[in-house]
């Protein structure tokens, strides 16, 4: 049973971290399409 819910708990962090990737890739190219224009 520990071992199903700690690889649940490794998606859980992937997913929280993938989410916060993302918003850094949006932010990041925010900030250099204000640098062009």
């Amino acid at each position: 049973m520990s071992g199903l819910k700690s690889s649940s708990n490794s998606v859980v962090l992937f997913r929280y971290f993938s989410s916060f990737y993302y918003f850094d890739f949006i932010y990041l190219y925010s900030i250099c399409i204000n640098i062009v224009s």
